[in-house]
């Protein structure tokens, strides 16, 4: 049974309305999810070193998650790009939506000028967002946490021999340093 049906009945046989539950308010936090995620990132590693059907099953979701990035991509209008990197080149604040619009067009150029997979391109473009610091109103530890969490999700790749390159060749064309944890 689970819990709010368990507490529902509860408070039903005590003639009263339950009140609400409060959760674990911690765990919505942007950096505590980022943290979660890296938690599982890397136990995943852990075990795809242990299982090796688990790690075939990376193998197919992973396969499945490129597929489903290439098909976006493929039907994403990028007429907006230019205005969107001159913004970023003069540092102004942008939506979310545009950042999304200039991922999409990085690892769009990625796939067309390295030969990656679309997963890891994407993950070089959101190393590369990051270090750029793209993404507006983000702290110095949510920052720190996203690098944690892409160094996992790197190592997880690699884990089911799914990893290209080691260097991420957008800094490069950027001008930038890769960022040392």
């Amino acid at each position: 049974m689970g819990e709010a049906k368990r507490r529902r009945e509860y408070f039903a046989k005590q003639g009263k309305t339950p009140p609400p539950n409060q959760g674990n308010r911690q765990a919505t936090s942007p950096i505590n999810r980022i943290k979660d995620r890296t938690k599982q990132v890397e136990a995943d590693t852990k075990r795809a070193k242990q299982d090796r059907y688990f790690k075939l099953e990376a193998q197919k979701k992973h396969e499945n998650l490129c597929r489903s990035i290439t098909e976006k991509l493929a039907n994403r209008d990028f007429g907006q790009v230019g205005e969107i990197m001159a913004a970023i080149s003069a540092r102004e604040n942008l939506d979310l939506g545009q950042i999304e619009l200039w991922q999409d067009y990085t690892v769009a150029g990625l796939l067309n000028t390295h030969h990656l997979d679309a997963v890891q391109a994407q993950l070089f473009v959101r190393e590369l967002a990051i270090a750029i610091v793209a993404y507006p109103n983000q702290s110095r530890q949510e920052y720190l946490e996203e690098q944690r969490q892409i160094e996992a999700e790197k190592a997880f790749l690699k884990t089911i021999e799914n990893w290209i390159y080691t260097d991420n060749p957008l800094f490069a064309i950027y001008g930038l340093v890769s960022p040392d944890l």
